[in-house]
């Protein structure tokens, strides 16, 4: 049996998403980005040592930590009113103006996609991943 290795690389995935756009998404996290998401999504809890988790905030933190990038467009109206597409730039502030379909829509298949390397890689070593809890 090979050793594994414990180093994350960075590696990406395309998923496909409705009207025939597209995701990119990083296919593990690693300690760094993983612990950085779940300080993001903290609650403050000066009565226990046991730390909450804002599920409001994990969705869209999760988001942000796995997209490297998408094929979302939006249209913009020029002074002479001709329209143009433009490609959107993948931002924390473009993210959050998303219309809330297409944001539950790419969490999903983030989720989905989270889910689905947990079991792979729960089915190659026997051991749960512990992103799958989050996930979920």
């Amino acid at each position: 049996m090979g050793r594994r290795n414990r180093i994350v690389r960075p590696k990406t995935k395309r998923l496909d998403i409705s009207d025939g756009d597209w995701i990119l998404v990083k296919e593990e996290l690693n300690a760094g980005e993983y612990r950085d998401m779940l300080q993001a999504c903290a609650k403050e809890t000066p009565s226990s040592d046991v730390p909450e988790f804002d599920q409001m905030k994990l969705g869209f933190e999760m988001i942000e930590a796995y997209l490297v990038d998408w094929s979302l467009e939006d249209e913009i109206e020029g002074e002479n009113g001709e329209t143009t597409v433009v490609k959107l730039e993948l931002t924390p502030e473009t993210i959050c103006a998303l219309d809330f379909e297409t944001f539950q829509e790419i969490q999903s298949v983030i989720s989905e996609h989270v889910n689905a390397s947990a079991e792979e890689k729960k089915a190659q070593t026997g051991k749960p991943k512990q992103e799958q809890t989050l996930a979920s």
